[in-house]
């Protein structure tokens, strides 16, 4: 290969990568916050869900294990 074409074609590689590259960090930190958001606001979804399916859970059977703990050991 020439060293012209080589220069070339460097140029030219150089040159659309800045293009493709301008403000791609900024994009990129948008989308990475929205993805931690999206995430965050999932993670807490589910945890309220678990936490009021053990607040059921626990409600129910604790007359059940009550009347277990009061009766004696035969």
């Amino acid at each position: 290969m020439k060293r012209s074409t080589l220069a070339i074609a460097c140029l030219l590689s150089v040159t659309s990568v800045a293009a493709f590259a301008e403000d791609g960090s900024d994009r990129a930190r948008a989308r990475w916050e929205a993805f931690q958001a999206s995430h965050a606001q999932a993670h807490a979804e589910a945890a309220q869900k678990t936490l009021t399916a053990q607040a059921k859970s626990n409600g129910s059977s604790a007359a059940g294990t009550t009347e277990q703990k009061q009766q004696p050991h035969t």
